[in-house]
């Protein structure tokens, strides 16, 4: 999960706000998601989201819970990059599956903002915003 625009934000507004930015989408991104799930910050406006035990259709809704929440809550939108282990997926190590997420990331990044993209057996799909 990356933030949409949160450094042009954090210029703008300083850095007392932004963090009540950061918590706002902490707790915004805690409250749609199961209480198994992990969230952790990963840097200055990234999130990585654990999903365990989920199937494709698990992880991208909620991805799409934790877009549009970050939207409802907080100053800024969210862009999710989204992937999934499953036998036969031709992932082989963690590295490679938040490799995987990064690249859907950037799909989403690309594909407008305020997006959600998934990583699905080396294709990327990009879903709609809204």
């Amino acid at each position: 999960v990356d933030l949409d625009g949160f450094k042009s934000h954090n210029d703008l507004h300083g850095h007392a706000h932004a963090d009540a930015v950061l918590r706002s989408v902490a707790l915004a991104m805690s409250s749609v998601v199961r209480s198994r799930d992990t969230i952790v910050r990963f840097g200055g406006d990234e999130f990585v989201v654990v999903v365990p035990d989920a199937d494709p259709q698990v992880a991208l809704a909620a991805a799409e819970r934790i877009r549009r929440a970050v939207a409802a809550t907080s100053a800024v939108t969210a862009s999710v990059g989204v992937a999934v282990w499953v036998p036969g997926c031709g992932i082989h190590d963690p590295d490679r599956l938040f490799a995987a997420a990064d690249e859907a990331l950037y799909a989403a990044k690309a594909g407008g903002r305020d997006r959600s993209a998934a990583w699905q057996n080396g294709l990327i799909t990009l879903l709609q915003q809204g």
